[in-house]
């Protein structure tokens, strides 16, 4: 599995720059990696929610934490 500072620098290198990222949660410190700590997850999400992919789908059985009161009673 590919892992995300993977994605990080493989989009580094598709950019044309010459940093190395070591870790991004936390930041290793560099100026690459504080960007990609703000930015990773936030995008990841947005990819997620742009279509119905099969491969990020989770379904749960919902359970009832607390009934609800009605008319204070």
């Amino acid at each position: 599995m590919t892992s995300p500072v993977d994605i990080v620098n493989q989009a580094l290198t598709e950019i044309g720059t010459r940093g190395v990222v070591t870790s991004i949660s936390p930041s290793d410190g560099s100026a690459e990696a504080n960007a990609a700590s703000i930015l990773y997850q936030p995008k990841l999400d947005a990819l997620h929610r742009a279509a119905h992919w099969n491969f990020c789908r989770k379904q749960v059985a919902l359970t009832l934490l607390r009934a609800s009161v009605i008319n204070g009673a």
